[in-house]
């Protein structure tokens, strides 16, 4: 069963929630910067028979209201999705983000780590580049133009993740955008270029190391953003965290190889759920298959 609805923010911002499954959700999904949570679907798929699983789009991405300030940052991101696990989660909890997500994930689960079962960073967490950051915003302010149809984002969106898997291409041409006047435009809100950038406080590492829960981080083979260096830091200073690396992938880790990175996803799931329910499934469920 897939089901859609949403849930108020504290201040009544409509957030778009996604579970997937027949038991109440526990493996929770967080999209990165620009993202939302479509690019978890085929992922979700292949756990959904035998776990709940449930994916958010953050506000002012995806279908999720737009602050109505314009002020995005961090806290509000973490606040939301509190608020969206104390009602639509129950029991222990595996929480996985990508990149700001994996920011909101550590967060998350210093806020509540008795709930926490464990925890998956994809190409994010501390120590993240300020170069990768920045041109991440670069990309984003390329993507909120406003194009003429579908087959033009398909090319531009070609030529920004030359990497990309031709089912992820297709699953976010789909889902990425919205019709506006003049074409299609991308759903976020343009006002997130101007969001404070990732760890602002300077707070990451500390909450990290406070964690007790068994911890992948799942780097990009070509990733601008996480260094290796910056991954061997984050193994070397927390030996709890175990690191894999995804080849033949940059930054959008899920787009470009999301064959080996769901393999890797479903082998450390599959570590605290039985492996009779996951060993029939595929690592990666694709748009076509």
């Amino acid at each position: 069963m897939i089901l859609k609805s949403q849930v108020r923010a504290a201040d009544g911002t409509p957030l778009a929630v996604t579970t997937w499954g027949n038991t109440p959700a526990s493996i929770v999904l967080m999209h990165g910067f620009a993202d939302a949570s479509y690019l978890w679907k085929p992922f979700a798929r292949s756990l959904m028979n035998h776990v709940g699983v449930l994916a958010m789009d953050l506000r002012g991405h995806g279908d999720s209201g737009w602050d109505q300030n314009g002020r995005y940052g961090v806290g509000a991101f973490v606040a939301d999705a509190n608020i969206i696990l104390e009602r639509r989660c129950s029991g222990d909890l595996v929480l996985v983000g990508h990149s700001l997500g994996a920011e909101l994930a550590i967060r998350l689960a210093a806020m509540d780590p008795r709930r926490v079962r464990a925890l998956v960073l994809v190409d994010g967490g501390p120590g993240v580049a300020d170069t990768g950051v920045s041109q991440a915003r670069v990309h984003f302010k390329q993507r909120i133009q406003t194009f003429p149809g579908l087959p033009e984002y398909r090319r531009a969106l070609r030529e920004w993740l030359p990497l990309a898997d031709p089912d992820m291409v297709e699953l976010s041409v789909k889902q990425a955008l919205r019709e506006c006047e003049g074409g299609y435009r991308l759903k976020c809100d343009p006002r997130l270029a101007e969001m404070a950038p990732p760890d602002a406080d300077g707070t990451l590492w500390s909450l990290l190391e406070s964690l007790h829960c068994p911890s992948l981080l799942i780097r990009a083979e070509a990733s601008a953003v996480l260094s290796r260096n910056a991954a061997t830091e984050i193994v070397r200073r927390i030996p709890r965290v175990r690191c894999e690396t995804v080849a033949m992938a940059g930054h959008a880790v899920m787009m470009d190889n999301p064959k080996e990175f769901g393999a890797i996803l479903q082998r450390f799931i599959g570590r605290f759920y039985p492996q009779t329910a996951l060993r029939n499934q595929p690592a990666f469920a694709g748009e076509h298959s």
